[in-house]
């Protein structure tokens, strides 16, 4: 498990790696020169603002606030399923790594491993809509067609299939395959949960 350490206030006020300030800075700038410019004519003119209240701007505060409150609870949200999403795509490549130990061909169960490599490298690439074929390149064997206009749901079935060629040689049990079917079927769940977000 990785522990960051804690950060202090100022730390979380002026970070702006992940932060959103970057994109709305141009907002942020043009709000508080109105804002400064309201309060400087106003020291000018005070007359002009006397009949004004606070409570249209009290009533407008606490509606945006509650607002804000639901957004970021959804966002948070958001970012949650998608963390356990991926946590799952490690969990099933994982077992299926585990279970693939019966393969007692070691090249067979080599190019399966790599092929399920370029698959996490193909899905990473293809949640940030970057080149899946290019990000998995260097861990398949096989020509950009072969895969299909989603390379790594090409992947997958290239995996499902050559595990299912493996069962009906015999080379591995039923159940076996079955099990590594199932890890497949987890890495599409979780993949069209990626997706979904």
């Amino acid at each position: 498990m990785i522990v960051a350490p804690k950060p202090n206030f100022i730390s979380i006020l002026t970070t702006l790696r992940g932060s959103i300030a970057r994109k709305i800075a141009v907002q942020i700038v043009m709000v508080t020169l109105l804002a400064s410019l309201i309060v400087y004519i106003e020291g000018q003119h005070p007359q002009f603002f006397s009949h004004f209240s606070a409570t249209p701007f009290t009533l407008l505060g606490i509606s945006l606030s509650i607002f804000m409150s639901f957004r970021n609870n959804a966002c948070y949200d958001r970012w949650w399923e998608g963390r356990k999403a991926w946590g799952k795509v490690l969990v099933e490549v994982r077992s299926f790594i585990r279970e693939s130990v019966v393969i007692t061909d070691p090249a067979t169960r080599a190019s399966l491993l790599s092929a399920l490599c370029g698959y996490t490298h193909a899905l990473n690439a293809r949640l940030r809509n970057e080149d899946e074929f290019e990000a998995a390149r260097e861990w398949l064997s096989c020509p950009e067609a072969e895969y299909g206009i989603h390379v790594s749901a090409g992947i997958l079935r290239q995996i499902g299939h050559r595990c299912s060629e493996l069962a009906a040689q015999q080379q591995i049990s039923e159940w076996r395959y079955i099990t590594l079917e199932q890890r497949l079927t987890g890495l599409s769940e979780a993949q069209a949960v990626c997706e979904r977000l």
